[in-house]
C-alpha cells in the first residue's frame, strides 16, 4: 500500500520552525565567580528580536543546590523617563539549567543569580557552557566589568592568566614541592580574603 501525505505548510516569520543565519554560531565558555552568603550577579546578553541563545550553566561545588536562586529574564532598553518591558522566563532554585531562548524583543536577556549558601562554600562558578546565536557577539568588556564590580575589584588589577594557573597546578609534581601536604591555593588574583 502506498503512503499518502498531506502537505502541511511550515510556519514562517517569528513562528518559523527552521531558521538560517548569515553567520555561523559561536560557542563560549565563561566562568562567573559568585560569592556565598547572598552573593549576587546578573549576567546578560544583548540580543535582537528573533535571535536565539542555547545555554547550559551549572554551579560547581555547592552542597545544597536549592540555596542557589535564578531569575531568567529579559527587558527592553528604555529611553530616559520612559517605562520598559520586562519578562521573566523562569524563576527557580537549583544548581543547573539548560535550554534555549528566542528573544521576544530587542533588548537585554539573561540571568540574575543569587548564592544563598554558607560563606564557607567560598565561591562558586556559574558557567554558561555554550551560548550560540546567529550574529550575536558577547559583550566581554561589559561582562568583565560586572564580574569585577561584584567582586569589589581584583587587587592585582587583572584576572589570572591560563599560564599562571597551569604553572601552579604543575608545581606539586616537581621535586622542590616534596614537603607540601594538602595545601589549598585560591587562584583568584586576591579577590577572596584569606586569613
Amino acid at each position: 500500500m502506498t503512503a499518502h501525505w498531506n502537505d502541511v505548510p511550515a510556519p514562517t516569520g517569528k513562528e518559523a520552525l527552521s531558521r538560517t543565519y548569515p553567520a555561523g554560531h559561536r560557542t563560549d565558555v565563561i566562568d562567573v565567580p559568585i560569592q556565598g552568603n547572598n552573593g549576587q550577579l546578573e549576567y546578560m546578553i544583548r540580543m535582537k528580536a528573533g535571535e536565539t541563545v542555547v545555554y547550559s550553566w551549572e554551579v560547581l561545588n555547592i552542597s545544597n543546590p536549592q540555596s542557589f536562586y535564578t531569575e531568567f529574564h529579559g527587558h527592553t532598553e528604555t529611553a530616559p523617563g520612559q517605562p520598559g518591558d520586562l519578562m521573566f522566563y523562569e524563576k527557580a532554585s537549583g544548581s543547573k539549567a539548560s535550554g534555549s531562548l528566542i528573544a521576544p524583543w530587542q533588548g537585554i536577556h539573561g540571568w540574575f543569580w543569587q548564592n544563598k549558601s554558607d560563606p564557607d562554600s567560598r565561591r562558586l562558578a556559574a558557567t554558561p557552557k555554550s551560548a550560540e546565536s546567529g550574529q550575536k557577539r558577547a559583550d566581554y568588556g561589559g561582562a568583565r566589568k560586572i564580574v569585577m564590580n561584584s567582586l569589589g575589584g581584583i587587587p592585582i588589577g587583572r584576572p589570572a592568566k591560563p599560564k599562571e594557573v597551569s604553572d601552579l597546578v604543575a608545581f606539586p609534581c616537581l621535586a622542590p614541592s616534596g614537603l607540601y601536604t594538602g595545601t589549598e591555593y585560591a587562584i583568584d588574583s586576591g579577590t577572596v580574603p584569606t586569613a
